[in-house]
Order: structure tokens, then sequence, then C-alpha cells
């Protein structure tokens, strides 16, 4: 189903044909006659499910078309900056225009303003498609997004702020922190450069410290004492972003063995237990992190040097394992010394990986060819019976 749909999405009106790129939405059942706004948002998570699905199925043209969205997102929405603009405007006449009469016409205006949480989206999407398509580029334009973010719209202790258009404005939202907190742990995943978990751990101390509902479990829409933003002062919960917030605790919990970041997760999925029947398919990022919860993640920790030829080729490896769910990092010897006792995990031999399912790890594997057969051991160990 999946497939099917992004197959006809991709050939249907809702993909501008000409520029690439996909519009906000179409308004009949075969992705024809399109509402023709693109939005950031949008494009940023269509490309990640482009990604999986040509892992799935290997077809170039699953490819191809990522390609297409990622050539639409740095001819249309990128600054010189680092960072996204928000969207370009409809135009109906505009995009039914064929590409060689677009440039004789006025573009479709383009919203300059940087909205930090679908920024932090879209870096996500470039830190994968990097190592999907094998475009180390994106990684580095990814890795500029984020540390536009962190440096022009963040307030140190305070978080980040919800946009920047010249100067950053409105702090204290949910998303902003969740979506810019799971883009550090995939730029720590995919560059194994500690900085950027050190940058989550900052934003989920601000998650716990100023969001969290440590009565009812969860985290509210807007931090504690806000009362400058009109009915966001009415405190809600997200889904939605509660999804996020818990796929950035267990992550964390699965890095750092820290027991309250598994219980700052699992608070936050039971408290939508009541509420997630009712969603539907609006549900399926919180099903997704219940799932991994539940079914805890294959651990791959490469010991060495991210630098070194070796260790490099197994953190590429390992990025590349066809698993529903996976946690990568990769620790120096030395500089990671207190992380690696925390995991009980050797400092020698180097460059090794460990396989890890709970308290639970591999023989060290010390080639790339070792880590999917290690994975399927440690997996068949804990399976029950």
């Amino acid at each position: 189903m999946a497939r099917k749909t992004l197959e006809f999405m991709s050939r249907g009106g809702v993909f501008d044909q000409e520029w690439g790129g996909f519009f906000r939405y179409a308004t009949r059942r075969d992705w024809s006659e399109p509402h023709y706004e693109k939005m950031l948002e949008d494009n940023a998570g269509l490309l990640r499910n482009l990604l999986a699905l040509y892992r799935i199925t290997g077809e170039t043209s699953h490819a191809g078309v990522a390609l297409r969205v990622i050539e639409y997102m740095e001819a249309k929405l990128r600054d010189r900056a680092g960072f996204f603009y928000g969207s370009q405007d409809a135009d109906e006449e505009f995009y039914q225009l064929p590409a060689a009469q677009r440039h004789k016409h006025a573009e479709p205006y383009i919203d300059r303003t940087c909205y930090t949480g679908w920024n932090a989206a879209a870096a996500s999407a470039y830190l994968e498609a990097s190592w999907t398509l094998d475009r180390p580029h994106l990684r580095d334009a990814a890795l500029a997004t984020l540390d536009f973010a962190w440096q022009q719209s963040r307030q140190p202790s305070r978080g980040m702020y919800r946009f920047h258009d010249g100067s950053p404005g409105i702090l204290g939202l949910l998303g902003d922190q969740a979506y810019t907190a799971r883009a550090l742990l995939d730029a720590h995943e995919v560059t194994g450069d500690a900085l950027h978990l050190e940058r989550a751990l900052e934003l989920a101390g601000l998650l716990l410290d100023r969001f969290h509902d440590p009565e009812n479990g969860g985290f509210f829409d807007t931090w504690d004492g806000n009362e400058k933003l009109g009915r966001l002062s009415e405190r809600q919960k997200s889904v939605a972003e509660n999804a996020v917030c818990a796929e950035v605790f267990i992550r964390l919990h699965h890095l750092t063995r820290e027991e309250r970041y598994k219980e700052a997760a699992q608070g936050t999925l039971e408290a939508f237990v009541g509420v997630y029947p009712h969603l539907g398919y609006f549900a399926a990022a919180y099903a997704r992190q219940v799932d991994t919860f539940l079914n805890p993640p294959a651990e791959i920790n490469v010991v060495g040097d991210a630098a070194e030829g070796r260790a490099a080729a197994l953190h590429r490896a390992a990025l590349a394992l066809d698993l529903p769910s996976r946690v990568v990092q990769v620790l120096h010897p030395q500089r990671d010394a207190a992380r690696l006792e925390a995991l009980f995990l050797p400092p020698q031999p180097a460059p090794a990986a460990y396989v890890c399912l709970g308290t639970m790890c591999s023989a060290p594997i010390t080639t790339p060819d070792g880590l999917p057969e290690a994975v399927r051991q440690m997996q068949s160990a804990v399976r029950p019976s």
C-alpha cells in the first residue's frame, strides 16, 4: 500500500513533473488537481518515505524521485546561509507551464522564513539521504542547517526559537525543541560526532524541565509560565509532537543507558493510551514508538576513530543494516571512555563493532560483512520461543 501510494503520487499531478518537489495536497483520489503550494515540511517528510521505499525495493526509480525532491529543495528553498525557506506559494497557471516557459513568468512567492522545526525535519531527511543515496554533500548541508539553527535560532538555556526571519522569534514551543533534538541525534548517528549528542542532551533536559507533565506523563505544547502567546497559553498535548519526544527519549536511553530517559519515554506513551484509538492513521507515528519501546532496537556501537578507514567502513555498514529500528553510534576509545564504561564496552580492540540488545552484546566484529549475521544471531537469541 505504501509503495503504491508513493508511486501514484510521484506520477500524478501532486508531484511537479517539471521542477520536482511535491505540492501540498491533491483534491482528487488519483492525486490530480493539486493545491499548488509547496511546503518544506511536506517535502521533507515525503523524502524520508521515498528513501525508505528505495531501501526496501532497490528500484532506481524511487531513488530518482527522491533526488528530484532534493533538487527542488536545493534550487528553490535553500538559503546560502544554510537554512531552508518555509514554502513557495500556490500558482495554478504558473505550475501548469512547461519548464521551458516558466522562466518567462514571475515565479510564485517564496516565504523565506526559517521555521526551526521544519528545518530540523529537513536536516533529518538530508542526513538519511546522505547514506541511503551515498551523497556525502547532503550530510554537510544538513549539518549546516543544524548549525544555523543552533547559533541563530536558539537562546542558551532556553532552547530553540520558532522561526528566524532576520532575527529569531517566539520561544517555548515543544515542536521546535523535539524536532531539533531528533535531528541532532540523527547527526550524531551519521557523523559519529559527540557534539551533536551533547546538544541533543541539552534540549532533552529542557524538555524535562519546562514541558514535561510529571503527574500524567507526556509533554505540553508550550512551556510552563508562558503568558504571551494568546490561545497557546492554554497548554495542550499533541500526539504527533509527543511521538517525536518519545523517540528522542527512547534513543537517548539506548545511547546512554540512563533510566530516566526510558521512564520519560514510557510515561509519554502511556499518556495517550486512551487517545490513540480515535486517531486512525494519524496515530501512526505514536504506534511506531510504542513498537520500538516494546521491541527494543538493535544497538550497533562502533568503537574507533570515525575518521579512520576501517572504523568508517564499520560505521557505513551499520547505517545500511536492513532493520525496522536501530541505534548506531561511534565511540572513540579515549575521548568516550566514560560512555564506553557506562555501556560496559571495552576500548580495545579497535576498530570493532558490538551489536547489543539490552545488556547483552556480541563479541567484537572487525569486518563490515560480519554485522548482518551478528544482528541475526542476537535477535534470534532474545526472540521468544
